[in-house]
């Protein structure tokens, strides 16, 4: 039993550095007519404010890849468990 369950939490562990990597890949910033954006898929869609600094643009992009994640995992495991 605990063999199938470090297997399980392994796994779980692996799927949730894909799911990072995935996460930083899709959600980046672009230049798009000369203003910067949060981007999708390199589709510009969450402009930055130019009063924002430097920490503000990384935890607005982290917190948006952090729900990226979150939503990732919550549905592997729901379709884990069935």
């Amino acid at each position: 039993m605990e063999l199938i369950r470090t297997i399980r939490e392994k796994h779980t562990t692996a799927m949730h550095n894909d799911f990072q990597r995935q996460a930083e890949e899709t959600i980046c910033l672009a230049d798009f007519a000369d203003n910067l954006y949060i981007a999708f898929n390199g589709v510009p869609y969450d402009p930055i404010d130019t009063s924002w600094t430097s920490k503000e643009i990384v935890e607005r992009l982290n917190a948006l890849r952090q729900n990226y994640v979150n939503a990732k995992m919550k549905n592997y495991v729901s379709r884990s468990k069935s």
